[in-house]
């Protein structure tokens, strides 16, 4: 899983968000993307779930939106979930 530092360089678009703002959103992504259907995608997973919260947020609408209710992060986790084949119509 991503830690603060490492979710900051990849995703420097949030550079605004506090700490305490990205942790909660690394934190909730953690508890929803299991590493056992991951694998090795298990960061990028993690990462784009988190990325997805914090855009969804009022203070994150900015953040590449691909229109009102979907962001690039939510394509880029429902990508991943398809290529794992994991995904069962919940969160994992």
């Amino acid at each position: 899983m991503l830690d603060l530092a490492a979710f900051r360089a990849i995703y420097g678009e949030f550079k605004a968000q506090t700490d305490i703002a990205v942790q909660s959103a690394l934190d909730f992504a953690e508890a929803r993307t299991d590493a056992s259907i991951f694998g090795d995608f298990t960061n990028e997973a993690h990462g784009a779930l988190a990325a997805d919260i914090l855009a969804s947020r009022p203070a994150g609408r900015e953040a590449k939106m691909k229109d009102l209710t979907i962001t690039c992060y939510a394509n880029k986790r429902t990508e991943l979930e398809t290529l794992v084949g994991g995904f069962q119509g919940g969160a994992i």
